[in-house]
């Protein structure tokens, strides 16, 4: 039986807010793209269930565009994955061609013969809240990791925190480090925090976890992947615009990230301070790690030359200062370097890592030099 338009949904966990599809031929479909809550100029990313009659079936895709509107927000800017039970992905590329009827550059999907009737489609490595809290259940078990719900997202979803150490067993003066996600759609970086809390919980961590605590919220904006936005809540608020230097104000930047920077400054204010603070985010290329340096771990270049060490497989580019032409106080990296004075890292790129373990072992990477970098450079406290 062919694919029918209403074999199709663009409702979350992997949604599409706004999209249409229509049938131009068998297994043959036309998608329209909707805009982002406060920017219709911004596409949202192609995300959608097929809910049935999928199996032995080749599915066509054409995503129809208006170039002079969407070239500020690139929908196509990252491979997409399927999968068939929302935790192992395989990955499917753009191609370009002329439209069946007229349209000029339709940006196509071709996907392989599926093997079940049920398909879900996301942007990259997807990763959206039920991944989350799938899971949540294995780490939480650890005695090593404490898990809080710091608020709601605009449309009801949880902000989930996870705080990681040996907490029984923790040094007098132990180092603390923050790792976010801001942005909806860039399931490549979730997944390479997902990395960073699998070694963290490992036996090789044993020594870190007695002299570090890790803070992590690795979906800030759940909204965000449930309804394909890549840079917005539900309030039309890009989520990395939103850090305020004069302290939290949800009126000015949205429920999500009021919560986060509340407790960025919580922690800020506790008898163990950030050394670190890492924003996590996916753009074209390998990973791109940037550092504004900061009063704390100044030397740097020592943590870039054990990543180049440990990354076997070029999963990264060299770590480099961060680039002036993207200087501004309301990204999170920036803002919470402008008005802490640490060091903060800006974790992009990422979108020629193209498997979920691919992403983790990229996250694995990044954790583990920085534990070697305190061995080396820290006595033991």
């Amino acid at each position: 039986m062919a694919l029918t338009e209403n074999d199709f949904s663009f409702a979350p966990p992997f949604g599409s807010d706004g999209a249409a599809i229509r049938a131009i031929g068998e297994d043959h479909f036309r998608v329209e793209l909707g805009g982002a809550p406060g920017h219709p100029e911004w596409r949202n990313a192609l995300q959608f269930t097929i809910l049935r009659n999928a199996r032995g079936r080749r599915l066509r895709l054409e995503v129809v565009f208006d170039y002079d509107r969407d070239k500020d927000q690139r929908y196509n800017s990252s491979f997409l994955s399927f999968s068939y039970d929302m935790f192992n992905w395989r990955p499917v590329f753009w191609t370009y061609g002329q439209s069946t009827d007229g349209w000029n550059n339709p940006h196509n999907l071709i996907f392989p013969e599926f093997r079940e009737d049920r398909v879900f489609v996301g942007s990259q490595a997807p990763f959206v809240l039920e991944t989350l809290e799938n899971l949540l259940p294995r780490w939480i078990a650890s005695p090593y990791v404490r898990s809080a719900e710091l608020g709601r997202s605009v449309q009801g979803r949880p902000i989930h925190k996870l705080t990681i150490a040996d907490f029984a067993n923790l040094a007098r003066r132990p180092r603390a480090h923050y790792f976010k996600n801001e942005h909806g759609t860039e399931g490549c970086a979730r997944w390479r925090m997902a990395g960073i809390v699998d070694w963290l919980l490992s036996d090789q961590a044993a020594d870190f976890r007695r002299n570090q605590i890790c803070h992590l919220i690795i979906l800030s904006n759940p909204d965000g992947p449930a309804n394909g936005w890549l840079r917005v809540n539900a309030d039309g608020l890009d989520q990395n615009r939103t850090f305020l230097a004069e302290g939290p104000d949800q009126a000015k930047q949205g429920v999500e990230q009021h919560v986060c920077q509340r407790d960025v400054g919580a922690v800020m204010n506790s008898d163990c301070p950030l050394d670190t603070f890492w924003s996590f985010h996916t753009w074209q290329g390998p990973g791109e790690v940037m550092v504004r340096a900061g009063k704390t771990l100044t030397d740097w270049t020592v943590l870039r030359n054990i990543l180049l060490d440990l990354d076997e497989h070029g999963l990264f580019e060299p770590m480099h200062d961060f680039r002036p032409k993207f200087q501004m106080a309301s990204m999170w990296n920036e803002g919470v370097h402008d008005r802490f004075g640490i060091t903060t890292f800006l974790s992009e790129g990422g979108t020629t890592h193209f498997t979920k373990d691919q992403c983790t072992t990229a996250g694995r990477l990044l954790i583990q030099a920085l534990a070697e970098y305190y061995r080396r450079r820290l006595p033991e406290r």
